[in-house]
């Protein structure tokens, strides 16, 4: 409330930047999910009670959410019935029955198998971009690929500092960067890829980094590849990819 004694006004303020109301709009899901008891349509059903939604609309919009990602089959189960992933599904839906403006996840493919990471991150990517309730996702995560291949900006922390941000599509450097794993030896691999010139080579995590020129694109390493005898276990273009800021 504000008064003006010279004016003799008195008005009120709208709600402060950091009022209970906004901060309801930003929702934190942990890594480690408390453990919930009764079942999950029961859990829906009363965090929906929670913001005022009974009957037959609480009904619907519990099985709505159960349908959207893929929970019904589960919807009798108890918690500790659940695998992690599905804990995570549930989590979700839990939570996107508040209706969030924001969603920020810690970790939230830890503990997840290669199938449930992309199905968990296909359900973010779907149902944020919802026409009628669309809402921002922050996460972190140690899974850079899977994560990159699904994120419109990424984020790069060193020592709690903001390094790198910027769209996925933006982050190339000033090399072609290429991750590559190969039964042979360096001598061997420097040699095979001689033609187009490796500018620096290091060897980390149990793979080889090259730096090309920027020049020298993707298509032109594989045809030196492929015209070589490098026995290749494993290859990935990274020069746009975050995994690059992780080379000793």
């Amino acid at each position: 409330m504000e008064t003006n004694f010279w004016r003799n006004k008195l008005s009120f303020s709208k709600a402060k930047p950091f009022s209970f109301e906004l901060k309801t709009k930003l929702v934190y899901v942990p890594q480690r999910i408390e453990v919930l008891y009764g079942s999950l349509m029961e859990n829906l059903q009363f965090t929906l009670t929670c913001y005022d939604i009974y009957s037959e609309e609480n009904w619907l919009l519990a099985n709505v959410m159960l349908a959207r990602l893929g929970l019904w089959p589960y919807k009798d189960l108890q918690w500790r019935q659940l695998s992690s992933g599905y804990k995570m599904r549930f989590e979700l839906a839990r939570t996107l029955l508040r209706r969030p403006k924001v969603l920020l996840l810690d970790e939230p493919l830890a503990n997840l198998d290669i199938l449930a990471q992309q199905i968990v991150l296909e359900d973010l990517k779907f149902l944020s971009q919802s026409i009628r309730n669309p809402f921002g996702v922050i996460l972190s995560s140690q899974q850079l690929y899977e994560v990159e291949k699904v994120s419109t900006e990424v984020l790069f922390l060193e020592q709690g500092k903001l390094k790198i941000q910027g769209d996925t599509n933006d982050l190339e450097g000033d090399f072609t960067i290429v991750e590559i794993d190969v039964e042979n030896t360096k001598e061997e691999l420097l040699t095979a890829l001689s033609n187009i010139e490796i500018k620096q080579i290091k060897f980390n995590g149990g793979s080889y980094i090259a730096y090309f020129d920027d020049r020298i694109s993707m298509n032109m390493i594989l045809s030196e590849i492929g015209n070589s005898s490098l026995k290749v276990k494993y290859i990935r273009d990274i020069s746009k990819s975050s995994r690059r800021f992780f080379v000793n």
